[in-house]
């Protein structure tokens, strides 16, 4: 199923199935998403039939720190992709914990560690999801990752310890995990955002990303569109 689409949101929403919860500093509730809330690669819109229902909403200390919006699902897809097709995995940065649970019931993935530097945010996973299929592959690794992710050796490794997309210093972070540890494969957040600036895409994508990131557009009811997005991410997967 094509990520670009209302029906994959959707169904990705229902399959991680989180529930409702607070505990100390720790929230999350469901909300539905209407009005502006941009996909991955382009500005969006959504009124009626193209509202999402039930979207939970990851808080600490009242702050969002993470939703599961299209964009979040669109920007996890082939981290995801990723993760169900390697046996030894690992995350930094748990959220409200998407990624983790979409792949852990992978029958491929043999292991799976978590680098997280919040305790609560831990034990919020614990019950929220000890239950779920897959879950004894599960290892949690508790503090800064710049300290506690050495001699590792991973088949993939997906980089999402940053409340924000790409910042600055995803390049020291990115640079030290490979040095210090044996990663055949390392995704950080968002690394897509970067195909404008690489001289071997399709001359289109440039024009193609300002052109719906300068607009409103309504691309869910266009599967011509869904299609060339989801044809250009995985065309260019290779330089990843």
């Amino acid at each position: 199923m094509n990520p670009f689409s209302d029906e994959y949101c959707r169904k990705e929403i229902s399959d991680f199935n989180c529930p409702s919860f607070t505990s100390g500093k720790i929230t999350i509730k469901k909300v539905k998403i209407e009005g502006r809330c941009d996909d991955f690669l382009n500005v969006n819109y959504r009124a009626g039939i193209t509202a999402i229902e039930d979207c939970p909403v990851f808080l600490k200390n009242n702050s969002i720190w993470m939703s599961l919006t299209p964009m979040e699902i669109q920007s996890q897809y082939l981290p995801i992709l990723h993760g169900k097709n390697n046996e030894k995995v690992a995350t930094v940065g748990l959220g409200i914990g998407y990624f983790t649970v979409m792949i852990m019931g992978a029958s491929k993935v043999k292991i799976i560690d978590v680098y997280e530097i919040d305790q609560e945010v831990i034990d919020t996973f614990k019950i929220n999801f000890s239950e779920r299929e897959g879950f004894s592959k599960v290892n949690f690794i508790l503090g800064d990752f710049r300290k506690t992710f050495k001699n590792k050796e991973y088949d993939f490794c997906y980089l999402d310890p940053y409340q924000d997309m790409l910042p600055d210093e995803i390049l020291k972070d990115y640079e030290m995990l490979h040095k210090e540890n044996k990663i055949k494969f390392l995704r950080p957040w968002g690394i897509e955002k970067c195909f404008e600036d690489i001289q071997e895409a399709p001359q289109d994508i440039g024009e193609f990303i300002s052109m719906n990131t300068s607009k409103l557009k309504e691309t869910y009811s266009d599967p011509e569109y869904n299609e060339r997005i989801l044809y250009m991410l995985n065309d260019k997967e290779h330089f990843f």
